[in-house]
């Protein structure tokens, strides 16, 4: 498998994913590497868009307590509306069609049951072309995106 990534991209996006606000030279150091070379590595992989420094925000230390999935069924000819009136949710962290394009799947937070209540009996049957097919509190997240790592194989490492 042809891949432009190699184990020294691996091994800085490893310390990168540790404290994304690590330099370049403190990663070469660690990694007993050229700070160029380890610089023009980050710049590269940034280019090639493996992926983005961004602050991910824990919605606990908000307040919000409550993680819900909910499955919504759309009309099809409605997708366009219902997905701006979504995205315009400040409670909703996730949202992604199916491969049925009228399927849903969003992950919402809440400071209290209440605020779910409302939302899944108020707000969402609000929105015209949608109905709730199902959800699920969830009681604990194991491993979310921001955990997320490729395998090694993916740069090219034989293990």
């Amino acid at each position: 498998m042809f891949t432009p990534y190699d184990e020294l991209d691996y091994r800085i996006l490893l310390k990168l994913r540790e404290n994304c606000r690590k330099s370049a030279s403190d990663i070469a150091r660690e990694l007993d590497e050229n700070e160029r070379k380890v610089r023009k590595r980050i710049d590269r992989m940034i280019e090639l868009g493996i992926g983005k420094f961004t602050v991910v925000m824990n919605p606990v230390t908000f307040g919000y307590g409550i993680a819900v999935d909910i499955f919504l069924e759309i009309e099809p000819e409605k997708e366009k509306s219902v997905m701006e009136a979504l995205i315009a949710m400040p409670s909703l962290t996730y949202i992604a069609n199916s491969q049925k394009s009228n399927l849903v799947s969003i992950e919402a937070w809440f400071r209290t049951n209440e605020e779910f209540y409302v939302f899944l009996k108020e707000k969402l049957p609000s929105i015209d072309g949608v109905s709730i097919k199902s959800y699920a509190l969830i009681l604990r997240i194991h491993r979310d995106i921001d955990s997320w790592v490729p395998d090694p194989q993916s740069f090219g490492i034989k293990e």
